[in-house]
């Protein structure tokens, strides 16, 4: 995992190189977040899986508001705060199971770590789904799989980064 950030670090710092005209808003990856905050999500989310505990051990969270539509990796905070006001902790249908969201994109679709079935997966939940008491309906709004783990959803993210820096046309991005 820390080699897979140090990418995404390196590709946002290219982010310098990038002049779209306008003065571009701050793009981050946060430094690991404080041990007080690892235990307030462990104790949390008893299930959380090993890779999201070291995700948040070497990293913060972070920023990148002009890549594509946006992408914004939240904070163990902000985990923690929006499940509590009716993030989704769970998805109906095919793709169904537990889940932990960590991050979303501009347009309010959500990217989450599966917690039970194919633990550690990261799904795509897209903004036009419902939601209903904690559940995304999956059964009516295709859930896609995006990286078979956190890692492979970094590099993903980290090759956004580096296309969009490139200008580089017909790029398939995330989200």
């Amino acid at each position: 995992m820390k080699e897979e950030l140090q990418e995404l670090g390196r590709a946002v710092a290219g982010m310098r190189m990038v002049d779209l005209g306008y003065p571009m808003a701050g793009h981050e990856i946060r430094p690991p977040s404080p041990p007080a905050e690892l235990e307030r999500l462990r104790r949390a989310v008893a299930d959380v899986p090993p890779q999201v505990m070291e995700y948040y051990s070497l990293c913060g969270g972070g920023t990148l508001p002009d890549v594509q539509n946006g992408y914004f990796l939240d904070s163990i905070k902000t985990v923690l705060a929006a499940r509590d006001v009716g993030e989704p902790t769970a998805v109906s249908g095919p793709n169904g199971g537990k889940v932990l969201v960590i991050a979303s994109d501009g347009g309010g679709g959500r990217f989450a770590v599966r917690l039970s079935e194919s633990v550690g997966e990261v799904i795509y939940l897209p903004s036009d789904g419902g939601l209903y008491d904690g559940v995304f309906n999956g059964t009516f709004t295709k859930v896609v799989v995006v990286a078979p783990d956190l890692a492979g959803f970094i590099l993903r993210l980290a090759a956004d980064v580096k296309a969009f820096v490139r200008g580089e046309e017909g790029w398939k991005y995330l989200a």
